[in-house]
């Protein structure tokens, strides 16, 4: 069987690893970029050429690897901000890629990197719209971009805190909305055959803390038929709060799996951690089953979810797409059917 190689972006760096088994055994390959600290997502791959790979960094800008993750080189020309809260690929144009980072900028490269240009419209709106309202423990950033795949020049974008935001002109001008969603929006995802758009939030976790610290359950996952004009919530009496990232199936537009978390994350480092886990919709939101044969027995928040507020332990963090573990309640069957829009939860 030939060997499989997955690219981590950690903490500290990218580190590499290798199998030759499907995942049962992992072999460290190498390790690089240590002195910088990945964002988490950003670390892009080019759909035509393996080899090419980018990654976004908190604070070093934007790197360049042209021989599978080995060597690096940095690509941050014209990028005034490099604290990177996200770096995306359009689908249709891989020399295209957009940035966005923290405080709120977005940027756009049309040739591999080489150069970046501020998309100041988003700026802009920032100034206008005063992000984040209410006040809020965090600072305002570009938290996901989604180029719309049919359509180069529509491309939307989440802010958080601030809601989603969309440009049908290719960046020159943008729109806000906040209509039916919370505007602590994460993470943004397109039904590739629906063309219907699905984010997920921090259910006010963030602006809402302290003065308001119970957590508001259900707020975890959104659906746009609309093209993000307005919002429905999917997640409605879930037990879960806190979305972060998720993926569709790559044939089946309906299936979408999705990381949650409980609580506020300033209690994350708590005993019990996050209770984190892994759902997944087989028919657009209607109903979930919580994922957990096979998976750790795990209190954990999904890793590097939070800048400034390390674990426990002392080593690099992983910035990984997904829950390190769910929590399994004892005796609960491994795939819990979760009905939502009927005001229950059916197990």
């Amino acid at each position: 069987m030939a060997a499989e190689r997955l690219l981590i972006g950690t903490s500290h760096g990218v580190v590499i690893v290798r199998t030759r088994d499907n995942g049962v055994n992992w072999r460290l390959e190498t390790k690089a970029l240590k002195d910088q600290r990945i964002t988490t997502g950003a670390l892009v791959v080019h759909p035509g050429n393996r080899n090419i790979v980018y990654a976004g960094t908190r604070g070093g800008g934007v790197f360049r690897s042209s021989d599978g993750g080995i060597t690096w080189e940095e690509r941050s020309n014209g990028l005034t901000r490099r604290h990177l809260r996200c770096l995306t690929m359009d689908p249709r144009r891989p020399e295209v890629l957009y940035a966005g980072t923290g405080p709120v900028g977005l940027f756009i490269t049309r040739d591999e990197g080489n150069s970046w240009q501020e998309m100041e419209g988003v700026t802009k709106l920032g100034e206008k719209r005063e992000w984040p309202y209410p006040a809020t423990v965090i600072d305002p950033h570009v938290r996901s971009i989604l180029p719309d795949p049919s359509n180069p020049k529509l491309i939307f974008a989440s802010i958080q805190i601030g809601g989603v935001i969309w440009s049908e002109d290719e960046g020159k001008t943008w729109t806000d909305s906040v209509e039916g969603i919370d505007p602590d929006v994460h993470w943004l995802n397109l039904n590739p055959q629906t063309s219907e758009i699905y984010a997920t939030t921090g259910g006010g976790a963030h602006w809402t803390y302290p003065a308001s610290p119970e957590p508001h359950w259900g707020k975890a996952v959104y659906k746009s038929i609309d093209r993000g004009r307005t919002w429905i919530s999917l997640t409605d009496h879930l037990p879960w709060d806190y979305g972060e990232p998720m993926r569709h199936h790559p044939t089946d537009g309906a299936m979408l799996y999705v990381g949650v978390a409980r609580g506020v994350p300033t209690e994350w480092n708590r005993s019990t951690g996050a209770e984190g886990s892994l759902i997944r919709t087989a028919d657009g939101g209607k109903t979930w089953q919580h994922l957990t044969g096979g998976l750790p027995e795990l209190h954990s928040a999904y890793a590097g979810c939070r800048p400034g507020s390390p674990p426990e332990s002392t080593g690099p963090r992983a910035r990984s797409a997904l829950p390190r573990g769910p929590t399994r309640r004892r005796g609960s069957p491994a795939n819990r059917v979760l009905r939502t829009h009927e005001g229950r939860v059916a197990r």
